[in-house]
């Protein structure tokens, strides 16, 4: 096991939950995707990743306001009641929520939600300051120098207590303090102003680690406290409490929430007190999205997003709007999924398709039989897969077949009630769905394409338009993006300049993702202020009706939008390790990819002929290209990715047979194991 070193981590009333670290790499060995603390206060819950991201989730009422936490990288976090703060790395204060966007003047060393009433603030000189929320009045808070606040009260130089919300805190010293409640230097624990009623102190010791939660405010049915022992072990004590024991014995943080805590465990998994909600509802699994994913896809209706991504191990996991039991996928391995508005499916290793949810663009509607290589899910339909052989089936709107053109075709999308083919050389094919002359009656029309070759197609439906005008953007072979529209009257959406490798499938926006891995977005004119593009580089993207999200390379996702998703990795005792667990088929004893491993970041093999896109259906010319360079000594391959004739060695021909594969998919490789 990881050998770990705990910082000193303090938590605070009002449903606040603080920790202060010099950086991430001195505390803590783990990952950049790996949580580092945790805190918990309302009905909702951030934590803070090695790496500085947060990432939040919560109650549908409080999902809204913790979740859009700012892009960028923070030290320290805090949760209240129906707002959120962060110190950042620049030792700059904002928060979040309810009662916010609000940024904080001056530098700051620690914050800390007082509740609904505003942020109390150590700046880094010692002295205290308090910023109220909108509409809040300012408070006088006491001078002199202190090295921790905490909503209302704060541990000065000598380690005395000073509370100036009313209560009296106990004399004597103390290693730190949390609210109405603090672990002294003897270990034991002690609270004052009320708390002694809920929890029975002084507590002997030694302890390492309290939260505590006093629900919205002056209403009592929140409050309570979590403590962690130094050998590890957790309880809580509360109104609403799920639980007073913990499910386990080992944690090295605990948040309260309101009544159902979460805990941090050393190998940095996050384990609730009892077993979080799932299963068809608004919200759906409101909890941290943990795992290792190889592919993403997003959908939703507007402000009820819904995303899944597809693990390494093949699980399909899915979070959001869950009305009708469409982010709750089957228990089944896939290797591709795709979400619509109130539906997703997948594909499994046979081939086979499985859809779960429904909405009028599924309307009771079952997935073809037999097997596809690709899968093609959009906004408002239609359902369409793409069999090895080129030709294509599609469905919905109360139909189990759709006309659809022969083809045959390389790649597919849908979305907007349209669909769209590339065969081999590039040339396109759009079509769309309308209603027909007799009732129920669904027909094809062709949909007009520019001239040339295009790599990719894209089809994006404008949710805040009058008329819901459908958009088409298509990328070239040169990597260049143009747009058009099926509607003479309308303007085409202006893509920004230069090539790009990638276009979000689908949405209510366009995306796409440079070379580089950075994404950018264009559109509507709605989504100007509405929406950043996730920050970081990534792998891959997929955006939905007013949210967008990417996939890093380490296999965590990043949302921003309607769906404001920051994920976390699996364990540090799984991938990365060196060694082959359940979920993996390889393990090369790190979380990184680089162009030509054969081992991916989620330590899933890499595909036969595919060294620089193993998330890809298949290769492209761009893999032949470096599969040329290997084969001259100018980059490294592994031969189970580069050696598709199984030749014991990297050559020309390996290339040539890999640019074969990406025109003809149909073309077999054999790499050897």
């Amino acid at each position: 096991m990881m050998k770990l070193s705990f910082p000193k981590t303090f938590f605070v009333r009002g449903l606040v939950a603080v920790a202060v670290a010099a950086s991430a790499s001195e505390v803590f060995a783990g990952r950049p995707c790996e949580p580092l603390h945790i805190a918990g206060g309302g009905a909702g819950y951030c934590v803070l990743r090695t790496d500085g991201r947060v990432g939040c989730w919560g109650d549908e009422l409080f999902l809204r306001p913790y979740s859009p936490a700012p892009a960028g990288r923070f030290r320290s976090i805090s949760v209240g009641s129906v707002s959120a703060c962060g110190v950042r790395e620049d030792s700059t204060g904002v928060c979040w929520g309810k009662d916010a966007p609000l940024e904080l003047d001056g530098d700051v060393l620690q914050l800390s939600v007082a509740s609904y009433r505003g942020v109390d603030v150590l700046r880094p000189d010692g002295t205290l300051d308090f910023i109220p929320f909108a509409g809040q009045t300012d408070q006088d808070v006491p001078e002199g120098t202190f090295v921790e606040v905490s909503a209302g009260c704060a541990r000065r130089t000598d380690h005395t207590l000073e509370c100036w919300d009313g209560s009296v805190p106990p004399p004597g010293a103390f290693d730190s303090v949390a609210g109405p409640c603090a672990i002294a230097e003897d270990g034991s624990l002690q609270c004052w102003g009320g708390w002694e009623e809920i929890v029975p102190t002084p507590a002997p010791g030694p302890y390492r680690h309290v939260s505590s939660s006093s629900g919205f405010s002056a209403i009592r049915s929140g409050e309570g406290i979590c403590a962690v022992r130094e050998d590890g072990a957790a309880t809580c004590r509360g109104e609403n409490l799920i639980a007073e024991e913990s499910p386990q014995d080992d944690f090295r943080e605990v948040a309260f929430g309101y009544g159902w805590p979460w805990g941090l465990t050393p190998d940095s998994r996050l384990v609730p007190w009892a077993p979080w909600p799932e299963g068809p509802s608004l919200i759906g699994n409101s909890g941290p999205v943990v795992g290792i994913f190889t592919q993403i896809t997003a959908g939703g209706d507007g402000m009820r997003p819904l995303s899944c991504g597809l693990e390494a191990s093949g699980r399909a996991r899915c979070w959001g709007n869950n009305q009708f039991g469409q982010a709750s996928p089957p228990a089944d391995d896939f290797v591709e999924v795709g979400a619509g508005n109130y539906h997703a499916c997948g594909r499994r290793p046979s081939g086979a398709l499985v859809c779960w949810g429904n909405h009028d663009s599924l309307k009771d509607t079952e997935a073809p039989s037999g097997s596809f290589a690709q899968l093609a899910i959009g906004y408002w339909g239609p359902n369409c897969a793409r069999r090895a052989n080129g030709t294509v089936a599609c469905w919905g709107y109360g139909k189990n077949s759709l006309d659809v053109p022969a083809g045959p075709f390389k790649t597919i999308s849908a979305g907007a009630q349209a669909a769209c083919g590339i065969d081999a050389v590039g040339k396109a094919t759009c079509w769309r769905y309308a209603e027909g002359n007799t009732p129920g009656a669904i027909v094809m029309q062709a949909v007009e394409v520019p001239a040339g070759s295009f790599a990719q197609i894209s089809i994006y439906y404008d949710v805040d338009a009058a008329r819901q005008d459908r958009h088409f953007c298509g990328r070239r072979l040169n990597g260049d993006v143009v747009c058009w529209t099926d509607q003479k009257e309308l303007r085409p959406w202006l893509a920004p300049a230069g090539a790009f490798a990638k276009l979000s499938p689908g949405g209510g926006f366009a995306c796409g993702m440079r070379a580089d891995g950075q994404v950018e977005c264009w559109g509507p004119n709605w989504l100007d202020g509405y929406l950043d593009a996730p920050d970081g580089l990534f792998v891959a993207l997929a955006a939905g009706t007013a949210h967008v999200c990417g996939l890093a390379g380490d296999g965590t996702v990043v949302c921003r939008g309607s769906d404001q998703t920051v994920s976390f990795c699996a364990p540090s005792l799984l991938c990365g390790n060196g060694s082959i667990d359940d979920a993996e088929s390889c393990d090369d004893a790190d979380v990184t990819f680089s162009p030509g491993d054969a081992c991916t970041a989620g330590c899933a093999r890499a595909p036969c002929g595919q060294p620089l896109h193993p998330e890809g259906e298949g290769p492209v010319a761009s893999d032949a290209l470096f599969t040329l360079r290997a084969a001259v000594g100018s980059s490294s391959c592994s031969p189970a990715v580069c050696d598709v004739n199984s030749s014991s060695s990297v050559t020309s021909l390996d290339a040539l047979l890999i640019l074969k594969k990406a025109v003809d998919p149909d073309r077999a490789l054999g790499c050897p194991a």
